[in-house]
């Protein structure tokens, strides 16, 4: 364990349908290397993601309607001059080279159309939205931001319904998590969006702070709303959003450990050793002797019928070694 975590390594990445990974370490989103880990070791290979499918139950009722049933990626995989393709499925991992790629995670992409005041197009593309918790039937939220928009740069909030409907209060909420009845509900921003501070910022959080609403004509800040195909125009001549229609994510942890495979080897002998330690009787044995008289005592651990046996035989070997100094008892 120790020195598969001195020169393994494992990293976090998020693929859109259509992305392709290739192992190297600017492709990673998160990347923990071990103390001695060398780049050069990272198995040359690319991953495409395909298509991500994945089933909820609908017939059941009570607290198990709408659970996850499955998870299904179709990957194709590029190593060594050939090209596979792979089911990846939640603990059924695949491996390529000494690598183990995981499925972890999954949820929507909204495929959204920015464009700005002069109606140039200026974000077009998936916005990865993680599923909330909180939030029934995969509700997602996620952040769009638009850094070339003019006059201002702009920023939006959005939260995606994958099958909208209204609970008996009449507020919006998602009931099902499969895409029935898509709707996506976004808030909007202009100004600086602090891109060029040189100050990371995480892509899933908006820093509003050099920031104002967008507000309709009276004064309130807007609320966007669209289905897939739609499109709204932003006040102020800011622009329009379009939501083109709605992809599927996958997330992945990749790790590598060079001493998986001892690791196996040493705990199949670790179980195997204590598998066997079971049938081992525990006992204690107090011996006494004076001259050739010997006495013996036993106490075993739990139900052991054969431990006065034992006691007697090793009383026995005991008074045959004394009477017999030039052949000592074995075990004496």
């Amino acid at each position: 364990m120790a020195i598969g975590s001195l020169f393994g390594y494992s990293g976090q990445r998020v693929l859109v349908e259509g992305d392709t990974f290739a192992n190297s370490l600017v492709a990673y989103d998160s990347f923990e290397p071990g103390t001695y880990f060398d780049a050069d070791r990272l198995d040359d290979f690319r991953i495409r993601l395909n298509s991500f499918e994945s089933s909820f139950d609908d017939q059941a009722t009570g607290n198990q309607f709408g659970q996850p049933r499955t998870f299904e990626a179709d990957i194709t995989e590029f190593y060594e001059g050939q090209e596979i393709r792979h089911r990846l499925e939640v603990n059924q991992p695949i491996r390529i080279g000494g690598t183990g790629i995981y499925l972890t995670g999954n949820g929507y992409a909204p495929v959204f159309t920015v464009k700005d005041a002069q109606g140039t197009v200026t974000f077009s593309g998936p916005v990865v939205f993680l599923p909330q918790p909180e939030a029934s039937g995969y509700g997602s939220r996620g952040v769009l931001t638009v850094p070339d928009a003019q006059p201002d740069q702009l920023g939006f909030v959005g939260f995606l319904l994958p099958t909208a409907g209204l609970n008996d209060d009449g507020e919006l909420i998602s009931r099902f998590a499969e895409l029935h009845n898509p709707y996506v509900v976004m808030s909007a921003y202009r100004g600086d969006l602090g891109l060029d501070t040189g100050v990371p910022q995480s892509v899933y959080d908006l820093d509003a702070d050099n920031m104002t609403a967008v507000t309709d004509a009276a004064g309130n800040p807007i609320t966007l709303e669209l289905t897939p195909g739609e499109t709204v125009q932003l006040p102020d001549g800011l622009g329009s959003v379009t939501l083109e229609g709605i992809d599927r994510f996958m997330a992945v942890d990749i790790r590598h450990d060079p001493t998986q495979g001892l690791m196996l080897v040493f705990s199949i002998l670790l179980m195997v050793g204590l598998g066997l330690s079971l049938f081992v009787p525990r006992r204690r044995m107090w011996v006494r002797t004076n001259g050739g008289e010997v006495e013996v005592a036993a106490l075993a651990r739990g139900e052991d019928p054969r431990v006065e046996h034992a006691a007697r035989e090793l009383a026995a070997e005991l008074h045959h070694g004394a009477r017999n100094p030039e052949r000592p008892a074995k075990g004496h």
